[in-house]
């Protein structure tokens, strides 16, 4: 009898194992399409207030994209020790959303818009049809040093999901590869400074021979 009572109490056991085993995934699956659920509504009721704005986005005026390309030339080839270079939010629009489709085209991006503030920038990337945000706020006024204060998808902030971990993540990324666009376009010129406001953005840089 005792054995018969082991077996019955080992088949219990298993039993409420895998009941709440069962529970709980049920309960995960229910948690995770109430969030789905969630952030489709949000991400919707977020595209209808900013609507006006992202369609304000890409804009493909080729006399713009001519002029943002003379001006970097022209601030390359000038051998004036110090020489700057003003590029309107348009013109960084467009540039942005030039080096992204040339560098990364397997991401589907479609497209890319900047609003200019006093020492920040908002720059907004549809990818796949999802929008995604990030702001970046310059440390100290004139100097070419920034981090990134925040990242969201659509109306969701993952600096605040991620209790800021994230941001230094991207800040350390985004300084690696604000290198590597000084070097590669202001050739022959060492950032010294960069100014922001509404207007756009202002670079200042020292002539060095050398590079040439």
């Amino acid at each position: 009898m005792a054995t018969i009572d082991n077996i019955h109490n080992k088949k219990k056991r298993r039993f409420s194992f895998w009941g709440c085993a069962g529970f709980s995934l049920g309960f995960l699956l229910l948690t995770l399409f109430i969030l789905v659920i969630v952030f489709i509504v949000t991400y919707v009721s977020w595209m209808d207030g900013k609507k006006e704005l992202l369609e304000t986005f890409s804009n493909d005026d080729p006399e713009v994209n001519d002029e943002m390309y003379g001006n970097i030339n022209d601030f390359n080839e000038s051998e004036v020790e110090f020489e700057s270079i003003s590029l309107s939010c348009d013109m960084i629009e467009m540039y942005i959303e030039d080096t992204l489709k040339e560098n990364w085209p397997e991401y589907n991006i479609q497209e890319v818009g900047v609003i200019c503030r006093d020492r920040s920038l908002d720059i907004y990337v549809n990818i796949n049809n999802v929008w995604f945000s990030l702001n970046f706020w310059q440390r100290v006024e004139g100097e070419p040093d920034f981090l990134v204060y925040d990242i969201s998808v659509g109306p969701i902030s993952l600096a605040q999901l991620t209790l800021g971990t994230v941001n230094s993540e991207f800040t350390d990324g985004f300084v690696d590869g604000m290198k590597i666009i000084y070097s590669g376009v202001f050739t022959g010129r060492k950032i010294e400074e960069i100014n922001i406001d509404e207007d756009g953005v202002m670079i200042t840089g020292r002539y060095e021979a050398s590079d040439r």
